[in-house]
């Protein structure tokens, strides 16, 4: 299943064997660069000899950019009528002729407009210009067209994104773990945990009943770390589109609510008694044993339960647990008592004087070494919950002494604390905006909107967490009416608009992720529903880990000695889905596609 074969080249119409007439659209002077290849010869010298003297005339007088590879990058599943819409053109040499063109289905032009001044070079390309058809509003299948270079097909419509979060919801369905009718896998890891692993090392040997929850990635381990992430962003999603999602199990209850129990209860048995708190299921022990189905795992009786607890890990088991409680107060206030029970108790034990600060767990594969930022969440959250005075103070005495955020992720989630306190506290609302300030300055400063400095594990993850603070943002005050632009350019980005010209979602789009690193999907052969990958990261980091791959790179084009990007199962860097980061881009794209 290892991706084969040569990069795809982005042009107007594939060039022929064989010229007769130009193709539609086209042009002859375009067609005729292979004619010196044919195989008939001339029987006159003298007429060979004027060709050759016409086509180096000819490649006088043409534009440079017409034999120059040149590519169209865009949001390949489309846009609204009033979103901003900008493409990005790259070549190896100066386009001269600076224009584009908007070609419908027929291949009628329908829009034109200037291409931007040069941006200058970025990673694997030394020439890059914008081309902004916002002003394009009608509904329909378009490609763009600039010089010899068109991009995907991509559609106009209110309707472009629907779809997307039901698939990027259904990826979770996958990931379950135990006996929760798993898609594409029966029940696996029934004796989760078979003992426990204390904080000095020792290992007792009593099992503690933590099955259920959701694989953390392509491996069968799993995080409260992660899942406390992935379960906040689901009820986020619920909190501000209660209207999302649908019952299509017809049990009564909402799609994305199913599944948000799933994390919760896992959740809850992580935290087995007042003054306790489990980290994570098994180690990278997992790793080491080949590949294999969830349900034939060799390691199923000896899963381990780490009690590692953190202020850090506890602050986010916190926040997602009072986030459920406040959402789920009317539709089931026995369960938001539950969870607020959790939360609470969890709480008084975070800010005591028994957890670390942080815990580096057995293998530090998820090391947040700071508390303040999960810490304040969890106030904010809990005052959301209950509306209490006190909680009310945690928040504001905690995110006043937090910067703004400069890295949202997982382990940083100062940007979701501010963003979430901004309508009621006016220092958390001017650091969400340095926020998004900072990265738009960033972003403003390269052709694709890139908003970070590096290229980290996870850039995807991060990109759309940028995107979801300006979402809260304007959710969360009443006078913002629209998200800024770096919000538009993290959504394209991951959905075509980059040098790779992939979507780094499976399954949208034309060229999209084939071969994730994801040990079910490969061994079944089944598609991964909406599934999110990891994207860019630094080469360095990339050779550091040095990870094997078979079969060729479509992509070969576009690799830098700085950044890299492979579609290949055995990449767990670039090419790797992860619970947290699908629920991101659930939150950013229900968003989308209801607005």
């Amino acid at each position: 299943m290892n991706p084969v074969g040569l990069p795809a080249r982005a042009r107007v119409h594939p060039l022929p064997t064989e010229v007769s007439q130009p193709a539609p659209g086209g042009s002859i002077f375009q067609d005729m660069r292979l004619i010196p290849t044919c195989r008939a010869r001339s029987p006159f010298p003298f007429r060979k000899y004027a060709f050759y003297m016409f086509m180096v005339l000819l490649s006088a007088l043409l534009p440079t950019s017409t034999f120059a590879d040149t590519f169209v990058r865009i949001n390949q599943l489309g846009y609204k009528p009033a979103d901003p819409k900008v493409a990005v053109v790259m070549s190896d040499q100066p386009v001269q002729i600076p224009r584009f063109q908007l070609r419908d289905r027929s291949g009628d032009v329908v829009f034109e407009g200037e291409l931007s001044e040069d941006q200058g070079a970025w990673l694997a390309f030394d020439h890059h210009y914008l081309a902004d058809f916002s002003a394009y509003r009608h509904p329909g299948g378009y490609r763009l067209i600039a010089g010899n270079a068109e991009s995907h097909p991509f559609p106009i419509s209110t309707l472009v994104y629907e779809g997307l979060p039901d698939s990027l919801l259904a990826f979770f369905h996958v990931q379950r773990c135990g006996d929760a009718e798993a898609r594409y896998h029966g029940p696996c890891h029934l004796q989760d945990a078979c003992c426990v692993v204390k904080p000095d090392g020792r290992r007792v040997n009593k099992a503690h009943d933590v099955t259920g929850g959701w694989h953390d990635a392509g491996d069968y381990t799993k995080f409260v770390l992660t899942a406390s992430h992935a379960v906040y962003f689901m009820l986020l999603t619920r909190h501000y589109m209660p209207g999302a999602f649908g019952d299509h199990n017809g049990n009564g209850i909402n799609d994305l609510l199913d599944e948000a129990h799933i994390g919760l209860d896992w959740l809850m048995k992580m935290h087995p008694s007042k003054d306790r708190l489990f980290a994570q299921v098994q180690d990278k022990t997992d790793h080491g044993v080949g590949w294999r189905l969830p349900e034939n795992d060799t390691l199923a009786d000896e899963r381990p339960v780490f009690e590692l607890p953190s202020r850090a890990i506890a602050g986010s088991s916190v926040a997602a647990m009072a986030l459920g409680a406040m959402v789920l107060r009317d539709e089931d206030p026995a369960y938001a008592d539950r969870l607020l029970q959790h939360a609470e108790r969890l709480w008084h034990l975070a800010i005591g004087q028994t957890l670390p600060k942080a815990s580096i767990g057995p293998d530090s594969m998820y090391f947040d070494a700071e508390d303040a930022d999960n810490l304040a969440l969890a106030a904010v959250e809990l005052y959301h919950a209950t509306g209490a005075e006190d909680y009310h103070d945690e928040a504001v005495k905690r995110l006043d002494a937090l910067e703004p955020a400069y890295w949202p992720s997982w382990g940083d989630v100062t940007g979701l604390a501010h963003a979430r306190f901004s309508a009621i506290h006016k220092p958390s609302r001017e650091k969400t905006e340095q926020s998004l300030a900072y990265f738009a300055e960033i972003a403003e400063g390269n052709p694709f909107g890139y908003p970070l400095t590096v290229f980290p594990w996870g850039s995807t993850s991060v990109q759309l967490t940028i995107a979801a603070l300006g979402i809260l943002l304007s959710e969360e005050v009443e006078t913002i009416q629209e998200v800024p632009p770096v919000v538009y350019r993290q959504r394209d980005f991951v959905l075509g608009e980059n040098p790779h010209g992939v979507v780094f979602i499976g399954g949208f789009g034309e060229e999209h992720v084939r071969y994730p690193h994801h040990q079910i999907a490969h061994l079944t052969g089944q598609p991964l529903p909406g599934v999110l990958v990891a994207g860019y990261a630094s080469r360095d980091q990339f050779e550091a880990l040095g990870i094997a791959m078979a079969g060729e790179d479509r992509f070969a084009t576009f690799q830098t000695e700085k950044v890299v990007y492979y579609d290949n199962r055995n990449d767990y860097l670039t090419n790797e889905p992860t619970v947290a980061g699908n629920a991101i881009a659930l939150f950013v794209y229900t968003w989308f596609s209801l607005h």
